[in-house]
């Protein structure tokens, strides 16, 4: 996403007719400079209240939703990320704590946060591998580190909308899971756990829908006409049920195809992996060497340079 478009979703918060046509709401940047003000830290949430939906209301106060969250790869490991989200989560409770009729103490708000994650199982190892040098960070790692922060997946066939309109080229995107914890209120007595083994399909349907219109479609297109949102809220009934543990190994098989063609096709390099996270995981060390075949091949294709040289 451009500049233009992040600017444009917090001039949103302004807009007092969006902000009394649904669920109130709140974008937000907490974010994190060094002495001579270059950002090293940042995490933008978005947070929705449900002050108007009696119904949700009387299970939570609202939910949030962790869109990005980055550090300086020069500053990782000194706690930023867990202090922006502090931080974050500290506002969206001031925010919907302002948005009853009654002011509310920040302490006894109860939310939900909910995440988008990649879902390895549904990504080829060329957008993994992509996706791992553009953010210094294995998939794997960032699954565990959630996981430490409390959240689970959720059992639930996700489809994020389009960012853009379908008939200007928009499409949705498939290889996510959505994963939440639970953010209940320091002074709080209604019990919402931290880690949550199943979520209601009414603080689903809430969440996903609101996040779609106000973040995702952000005005471009209606919701209500998407066919994926239609195909999402149809299966929105009951209880959602939210797996014990994220998956980290389930890879594995698939992988070692990639890892195969890769070897072949001679565009993978074993060492560029063998210390880190998703090479262990997949077993680079345990990775066969070049078939006889391909270095016979290579062989031949150098021999004549060699010579001449």
């Amino acid at each position: 996403e451009d500049m233009e478009k992040l600017l444009s979703l917090l001039e949103k918060n302004r807009d007092a007719e969006l902000q009394a046509s649904g669920a109130p709401f709140c974008e937000q940047w907490i974010i994190m400079q060094d002495g001579a003000g270059e950002v090293v830290s940042a995490c933008n949430t978005i947070t929705f209240s449900a002050v108007r939906d009696a119904r949700l209301s009387s299970q939570m106060d609202g939910t949030t939703h962790l869109t990005y969250i980055f550090a300086d790869p020069r500053f990782r490991s000194l706690g930023l990320g867990d202090f922006t989200m502090r931080r974050a989560r500290h506002e969206a409770r001031k925010f919907v704590a302002g948005t009853f009729p009654k002011r509310r103490e920040p302490d006894g708000i109860d939310l939900i946060q909910i995440a988008e994650q990649n879902a390895p199982l549904q990504m080829s190892i060329q957008e993994m591998l992509l996706d791992t040098a553009g953010a210094k960070i294995d998939q794997f790692y960032r699954r565990k580190y959630f996981e430490m922060l409390g959240f689970r997946e959720i059992c639930f066939k996700y489809t994020q909308l389009p960012l853009e309109p379908r008939h200007m080229g928009g499409e949705p995107g498939l290889g996510m899971k959505l994963i939440i914890r639970g953010l209940p209120g320091p002074s709080s007595l209604r019990g919402i756990p931290e880690v949550m083994r199943e979520v209601s399909s009414e603080a689903m349907r809430f969440h996903l829908y609101n996040f779609f219109d106000r973040s995702v479609a952000a005005g471009l297109y209606s919701v209500d006409e998407d066919p994926d949102w239609a195909k999402q809220a149809e299966k929105l009934k009951g209880t959602i049920k939210v797996k014990p543990r994220m998956d980290f190994m389930s890879l594995n098989k698939s992988t070692w195809r990639f890892v195969e063609k890769y070897i072949e096709g001679e565009k993978f390099n074993a060492r560029d992996f063998e210390n880190g996270q998703l090479g262990r995981l997949i077993g680079i060390r345990n990775v066969p060497p070049l078939s006889q075949r391909l270095r016979q091949s290579r062989a031949e294709n150098t021999a004549p340079q060699d010579a001449a040289e």
